[in-house]
């Protein structure tokens, strides 16, 4: 791909993504099950349900353990202080505890 290219990909890849995630919540909208909270260090689009102040809790309580985790004080200072991590596809299963 050329630069243009792949961000028309991944443009695509994302209305598409959305488009689905749309089409699921209006197939289960009578759903009364509870609100789904992300799991720390989980990236995914996720369908919410229930009031938007109980999702901007979430995520402040899930960025106030990060900083913690961090011993960061501010945004600028857990930009100083994280680092990215490439994960295999293999992490999750070595990760699972074993029996």
């Amino acid at each position: 791909f050329s630069s243009g290219n792949a961000k028309e990909h991944q443009s695509y890849s994302y209305i598409k993504v959305v488009k689905d995630i749309v089409k699921k919540m209006i197939r289960y909208k009578n759903d009364t099950r509870s609100v789904r909270y992300l799991n720390e260090g989980v990236a995914n689009l996720v369908q919410y349900r229930g009031k938007t102040s109980d999702v901007l809790d979430e995520f402040e309580m899930s960025l106030k353990r990060s900083m913690w985790y961090l011993g960061a004080k501010d945004i600028d200072d857990i930009q100083k202080r994280s680092r990215a991590v490439i994960c295999s596809p293999l992490t999750m299963t070595e990760s699972k505890p074993r029996i």
